[in-house]
């Protein structure tokens, strides 16, 4: 089956099945029904639902959808509002476009593209110092949460003794940096051009965020019963050499090979995205983000 999501992949032309599925729907209620009391079971934290063919177009996503809806619906009716988790399992060909599949899950957005919300993070594609406050806890306490997460997983996998090394960026002062950066000045200019609306800017926000020592700290204050620290070292690495006649040009091909993926999916087109490339050298000055690094390297035993 044609992977991505291109006018010729199966997740454009998979109307058929979807119509199969839904002629399903009241087959697939009155099973659940009838077997309620599975479902109802209070015993239960996590039901596992599984796609034994499940391709990697929406139907699938869909499909786990409706099936996971009817059984919260179940478990409401009889008055059990117990928090439950749905695993989904998801298995067919190897050759299989997985990507593309992971990538329909729907995700929660936070309120930093909402423009009604105060943390509303207009004209920018980072968190800066001069974004809005609410702006800036949101994207550190996503930051937070995603460290904890990620360390919580890691204890759950790791052995008695088991070492867990983690080199990460970390910014040394409390506040964030100015808003300085080479790319999101070449998008402004194409806003003026006309070749890119300033909605396109307002919803995009580069999923990054440089935590503070304080913070890290807090997320490892968050597992300290799992893992103990052994070794902490603050590193700096002198990356690029501002003064060098290639600095511009090696910022320039670092950040199209870390940044156009997420680009390219929010505008949609590649013209326009190789033009910004093409205009950011230009752009590129002694003081962009581009010269020293600051990370963070912890050592973890597991306890």
């Amino acid at each position: 089956m044609e992977g991505g999501s291109g006018k010729d992949s199966y997740h454009r032309n998979s109307g058929l099945q979807a119509q199969g599925f839904s002629s399903a729907h009241a087959a697939i209620e009155q099973a659940i029904a009838s077997s309620a009391p599975l479902f109802l079971d209070s015993s239960l934290d996590v039901i596992r639902i599984a796609d034994l063919g499940c391709s990697h177009g929406s139907n699938t996503i869909q499909a786990l959808d409706f099936v996971a809806r009817e059984i919260i619906r179940l478990r409401e009716q009889v008055g059990d509002r117990k928090t439950l988790e749905i695993q989904a399992i998801f298995s067919d060909l190897a050759v299989n476009d997985f990507n593309t599949l992971f990538a329909l899950v729907p995700h929660p957005q936070e309120s930093i593209t909402d423009r009604n919300s105060p943390a509303w993070n207009r004209d920018c594609m980072f968190v800066s110092r001069s974004s809005p406050p609410a702006a800036i806890e949101a994207f550190a306490q996503q930051a937070s949460d995603d460290l904890s997460i990620f360390l919580h997983s890691r204890a759950q996998e790791l052995v008695t003794g088991g070492i867990l090394l983690l080199m990460f960026p970390i910014r040394l002062s409390h506040e964030l940096n100015e808003d300085d950066f080479s790319l999101q000045s070449v998008w402004k200019d194409l806003i003026q051009e006309g070749l890119l609306s300033q909605e396109s800017l307002d919803t995009f926000n580069f999923p990054t965020y440089v935590r503070s020592g304080d913070e890290v700290r807090s997320s490892l204050g968050s597992v300290d019963q799992q893992f103990t620290v052994i070794h902490s070292e603050n590193l700096k690495f002198p990356w690029l050499d501002p003064q060098s006649s290639s600095y511009a040009a090696t910022a320039t091909k670092f950040w199209k090979a870390v940044s156009k993926p997420f680009i390219q999916k929010h505008i949609g087109n590649q013209e326009v995205v190789e033009l910004m490339y093409e205009r950011m050298p230009s752009k590129v000055t002694v003081s962009s983000p581009f010269g020293e690094v600051d990370i963070v390297l912890l050592v973890l035993v597991k306890k």
